[in-house]
């Protein structure tokens, strides 16, 4: 699920890669507080998907319920957001599958990067 700083225009692109993808404001939660989205999210089975680190505490105290994946693109266009979610889709989808304890960055490298590389710190930068 998109936080709400991220475009919820990105989502019909999103679903071949990642099936029933939604953003806070489709389901009404546009003003619903960070407790609440992330009860939604648990219940609901979605990973949240910012591009800030408000989630991070929260996400932390509750046992890192629900998933939480930070995209490091700053003030980013809603393509190159686009752009960088669907890059790293495959590890993403990797990051789903394991049973891991953090939130999860994902930094867009520089613009003439043009493939993924896993930097020291072991965040997972993306084009």
């Amino acid at each position: 699920m998109l936080d709400e700083n991220i475009s919820r225009r990105i989502v019909p692109a999103l679903q071949d890669r990642f099936p029933g993808s939604s953003q806070v404001a489709l389901p009404g939660l546009e003003r619903a507080s960070d407790a609440q989205l992330c009860d939604f999210a648990v219940d609901q089975g979605f990973v949240l998907c910012g591009k800030d680190d408000d989630f991070q505490p929260l996400v932390t105290s509750r046992g890192y319920r629900p998933k939480l994946i930070r995209l490091a693109t700053g003030n980013a266009t809603i393509d190159r957001v686009l752009v960088a979610l669907l890059a790293a889709a495959d590890r993403i989808e990797q990051a789903f599958e394991q049973d891991w304890l953090e939130t999860r960055t994902f930094d867009p490298p520089p613009a003439h990067w043009s493939t993924l590389v896993t930097d020291r710190s072991g965040r997972l930068p993306v084009s």
